[in-house]
């Protein structure tokens, strides 16, 4: 104790005399007993008291964080609350310029996955690690090695308890993420583990693998319950869509498979894409949905007119649709349908450069986004439900609005090398991207 309090006189000494408080500093040092030539150097003080302010700040967000995670958990802890719902419709586009480049991994970055209630963000890499970052300053906060190939997904359940991940080493890790450590190891698959995806309870996980095959786990006993067969090719992607009923797979056979998860069946296999599948996405929020509802595009598709016959039927479609603006696109009425939309969309991403929208339910495409110039390989939804962002090996990065299938925002040269992975928190306002440049962007949408 008398060693700490000779330590703060001394930074007291610095400051009075480097600040001229010349009055001040003769009573203090007979008061102590200690000499001008004892000061100490760098302005300790003033950096003391500038980290305690910072100190104090980061308090009082931890406790303000903390109360509202408590209002989530009293809730089911399933979704975002009321007041999280309201800061999410208010995230706009992102900021042209980053907000901040983060680096700390030794190879290319292959996927990011921010926590649905921390202000934290997962990174996987090329190098076999994971960092969690803490998203106020953007430092690394843990580094995460269990595995031995490139981590290739990673992924949250929804209460934000495990984080999964799957690597090349044949494995997935199911980690708890309060104490940072593996709850479980799942093995089974014969190859790479490309994908993971929690089922919204939590409960059981479902992955994909370049062994062609679809496994799914029971958390709890770490046992794989069924395994889904049916793509030829390397399966790269799952979704499944909020209720848990419907799981989407895509594959390098260029198929996508819309699976019953109560049967294990195939419902739809949809045809479209050129060339490998990257990515595939149901859209969950429930404004996403009915902004796809409500678009030009989707009601010329419940006329009949889809991306397969929409060159034949170019006269056809002009006059559904002026018939379609008296009688279905009247603001009444559509917000009269708001509470009455049971549809399913989901987005799929490939390496024939266009992002594709299907009724998932109706097992038709409805509308073919364009313009990137290279592989699309990721695609995240955007918190206000306005937008779909995709990533791209031509190192861009756009948003796409869902009313009316046009690109809204484009980050071109987003990376010096490609975009190989988005994601964006409600929670953080904020846009993550990753590349093999070795790079974490981070884009303000405040």
């Amino acid at each position: 104790m008398k060693k700490r309090e000779e330590e703060i006189n001394k930074c007291i000494i610095e400051y009075l005399i480097n600040k001229k408080y010349n009055n001040a500093v003769e009573p203090f040092l007979q008061d102590t007993g200690l000499k001008r030539t004892d000061a100490t150097t760098g302005n300790k003080l003033e950096k003391k008291w500038g980290t305690l302010l910072s100190l104090q700040k980061k308090i009082s967000d931890l406790e303000s964080e903390v109360k509202q995670l408590k209002e989530d958990l009293e809730r089911g802890g399933a979704g975002l609350s009321d007041k999280a719902k309201k800061e999410a419709e208010l995230m706009g586009l992102p900021k042209s310029i980053p907000k901040s480049t983060i680096r700390g991994h030794r190879q290319g970055i292959t996927c990011l996955c921010f926590h649905p209630f921390y202000k934290r963000l997962a990174s996987g890499s090329d190098d076999a690690s994971i960092i969690i970052w803490e998203c106020d300053e953007f430092t690394e906060e843990r580094s995460l090695k269990a595995h031995s190939d490139t981590i290739n997904c990673l992924t949250f359940d929804n209460n934000g308890k495990y984080l999964a991940s799957c690597s090349s080493d044949l494995s997935i890790k199911i980690w708890n993420f309060d104490t940072m450590t593996v709850y479980r190891t799942l093995n089974g698959h014969e190859h790479t583990v490309s994908c993971v995806e929690f089922t919204p309870d939590g409960n059981f996980l479902y992955s994909a693998s370049r062994d062609h095959m679809i496994k799914y786990w029971d958390i709890n006993t770490g046992n794989c319950k069924n395994t889904l067969k049916g793509h030829e090719e390397w399966v790269r992607s799952l979704s499944l869509n909020i209720k848990g009923d419907l799981l989407a797979s895509s594959s390098d056979d260029e198929k996508i498979f819309v699976w019953q998860t109560g049967t294990n069946s195939v419902q739809h296999e949809l045809y479209g894409h050129s060339n490998k599948i990257e990515c595939v996405l149901f859209l969950k929020n429930e404004k996403s949905i009915y902004n796809v509802y409500t678009s030009d595009y989707a009601t010329a598709n419940k006329l009949g007119v889809t991306e397969e016959n929409k060159d034949e039927n170019k006269d056809k479609e002009k006059e559904d649709l002026a018939k379609l603006n008296e009688k279905l696109l009247k603001k009444q009425e559509l917000l009269k349908a708001k509470d009455k939309v049971n549809k399913e969309y989901l987005f799929s991403a490939s390496r024939d450069k266009t992002i594709k929208l299907w009724d998932a339910i109706g097992g038709v495409c409805i509308f073919t986004f364009t313009g990137h110039d290279n592989w699309v390989r990721s695609l995240c939804e955007h918190p206000n439900g306005k937008y779909i962002v995709s990533c791209s090996d031509d190192k861009s990065i756009r948003l796409w609005d869902l009313k009316t299938g046009l690109c809204q925002k484009k980050l071109l040269n987003a990376h010096e090398k490609f975009v190989v992975t988005v994601s964006m928190s409600p929670k953080c306002k904020l846009l993550a991207s990753g590349s093999n440049d070795l790079t974490i962007k981070v884009w303000d949408c405040s």
